[in-house]
This record gives C-alpha cells, structure tokens and sequence, in this order.
C-alpha cells in the first residue's frame, strides 16, 4: 500500500513518465503534469568550497524529509548521490547522504541511488555509494558502464528485493523486460570498460587533485566566477551574469560558441560552467581547458 516517493529538488532521472514523476521539480515537464503520479519533493542541500551555510541546509532538507516520512505511504526515496547533474552539477556532502541512509533504514523505505551519471569513477571512486560509505536497495547504473560506447543499463538490488521476485510461480515474476536487455555486444564492451576502469583506478581517483591545482592556478578568485566546486572528476562552477542563474541563463551559448571557437568543447549548463573530461585525458591537456576559461572568462 505504499504509492508515495521522495526525491530532491533539481533531480533528473530520466523521461519516461516516471522517471520525470520522480524529477518532478524539472521546469522541463510542466506540460506533462497530468500524467505523473503523485510524489514528494525535499531541497536539495547543494554545496560549494567555502560554504560555511551548508550544515542548515542540510538540517533543513532532512527535517522535511523526516516529516513526510512520519506520514507513512512512502516506498522510496530517490536521489543522484553526491551530484546532481543536470540541474548544474549541484553537490552535496557524503554526511548528508550518511544521514539520509539513516532516515531510510529507521522508517523501513528503500533508498534508490540513480548513479547513471555518478557511476564508474565519475565521483572520485567506483560509485558514489562507495565515497559515501553507503549502501542503496537499488542502484541504477548506465552511460559509463560501457564506457559511453554502446547504450546499456543495469537495475542493481538488494537481495531482499531480487528474492521477492524470485519465484516459479508467474505472478510474482518481474516481467518488465526491454528489446535490447542483455545485448552481447554491449555487455562485452562493458566488460572491457570495467576492465580498464581496474586496471587504471587512478584515471579517476586522481584527478580531483588536478582539478584542484588548475582551479588555483587559473581561476582562483576570479571575479566572473561564484561557488566553485568539485568531485571527484568533475568540477564545476557559477559564471556570474545579470540574467536569473540556472539552466536557461542566456550565456550558455555564448560560451559555448567561444569555447568552440577556440577548439575546445565545454557545454555549459545554463550560467553552470563544468569540467567533465574522459579518463584518459592527461593532465597538460587538463590544465589547457582551464588556460582556455581564464581566457574567455576575461573577454566577458
């Protein structure tokens, strides 16, 4: 009898309609409103280097979400864990994942984790649910599983859960099945990915570190940029513009048509400009895309 989510505000999990049911707080789909089911929505506690408000942020979104969870109905609880990517890399801390978690196991409802972005590396260690020293009852995983060659997904759970499934009689199987579910080829790609991914764990352990030294050296207070921040592969940070923040901001192409122009491709996201990069980058070619920024930065 439970029909109820929780998800965060700025939340992307897909666009099927119940993927943006979850994501719900999307400018993206108020057209289709109608035909989502009904949800609930906690902030968000997004994070940056030198924020000294983050802890009342966090206070604040868990004590909505215990709110709604004493109401009762609720089976899960989504969220991107440590960043929320297309809401403009918005991070939170691996302690407020720890206290979600906690909220989760006292009231008996699954935490679900969409790493399909966060997933293999991209947050400085396997999955997020590793930085953060939790443990999700369903962790959804796609993109870099194959390393972005091929398209493939796979739906992780509990044993508890693949157990209720686990029946010979019909009406309890899971019959949800897709045309390419189990594709050869794109599982042999996905395996050579993560192949690579053991055989080179510093590709993506190591590269916060460098983030970090090129933010210092190129762009440290620059008076353009506002709430810098990173993890683990990623950093990303707010070009300061006159027009409202968030996805829509009109300087997004602007900077996109001078990035390219200069022979580099940054996408930003909205005002949200992020570093993003493939593992096999190497550093001198990392720190020629923050050289690049300083430079575009400059001409604004």
């Amino acid at each position: 009898n439970r029909t109820r989510f929780i998800s965060f505000e700025g939340g992307y999990h897909g666009d099927t309609v119940g993927a943006m049911s979850a994501g719900r707080s999307s400018l993206w789909w108020e057209s289709f409103a109608p035909l989502m089911f009904a949800g609930d929505v906690v902030p968000f506690p997004a994070t940056f280097d030198g924020d000294e408000d983050v802890e009342s942020k966090e206070a604040l979104s868990l004590e909505k979400l215990e709110f709604l969870l004493q109401q009762g109905g609720y089976a899960g609880i989504f969220i991107e864990p440590l960043v929320q990517g297309a809401a403009g890399m918005r991070m939170c801390r691996p302690e407020f994942l720890r206290a979600i978690a906690q909220l989760a196991r006292q009231f008996n409802v699954l935490l679900i984790y969409d790493e399909v972005m966060t997933g293999f590396g991209r947050t400085g260690e396997l999955f997020a649910s590793v930085k953060s020293a939790t443990s999700p009852d369903i962790l959804c995983l796609s993109k870099g599983l194959s390393g972005g060659c091929l398209p493939i997904a796979v739906t992780m759970a509990s044993e508890d859960i693949y157990q209720a499934f686990w029946r010979d009689e019909s009406d309890k199987a899971f019959f949800h099945g897709h045309s390419y579910t189990g594709n050869p080829l794109a599982c042999a790609v996905s395996v050579a990915s993560l192949e690579l991914l053991e055989q080179n764990p510093n590709a993506y352990q190591g590269m916060e570190k460098l983030h970090r030294q090129y933010l210092d050296k190129w762009l440290k207070n620059h008076p353009k940029l506002e709430r810098i921040r990173t993890c683990g592969t990623i950093a990303a940070m707010d070009v300061k513009t006159e027009s409202l923040p968030g996805y829509f901001n009109e300087i997004a192409p602007v900077l996109k048509a001078q990035f390219l122009e200069a022979g580099f491709l940054l996408r930003p996201l909205g005002n949200t400009l992020y570093v993003m990069p493939p593992y096999c980058i190497s550093p001198d070619e990392l720190e020629s895309i923050y050289r690049i920024i300083r430079q575009v930065l400059d001409t604004l």
